[in-house]
């Protein structure tokens, strides 16, 4: 069975409920919300923090978490 390494991704919603989806730079078409691996040893906030800056250079402090939920089993 394949293993994989946890996995983060943030739905933002704007202040009109209006939800950010981003198009992948090196494939056309392809869309999805701000995501990526966990680090070993960083913790999930953390990581989702570092992708969202990574990804659409939102920092940190210019947003809060409404709600998280676990992994899928």
């Amino acid at each position: 069975m394949a293993s994989y390494r946890p996995n983060v991704a943030a739905l933002i919603l704007n202040r009109k409920g209006k939800l950010l989806v981003c198009e992948r730079i090196n494939e056309k078409g392809a869309w999805q919300f701000p995501q990526g691996g966990v680090d070993k040893g960083e913790k999930m906030l953390r990581a989702l923090a570092r992708e969202i800056d990574e990804e659409i250079g939102l920092p940190w402090n210019s947003y809060k978490v409404l709600e998280k939920r676990n992994g899928y089993n």
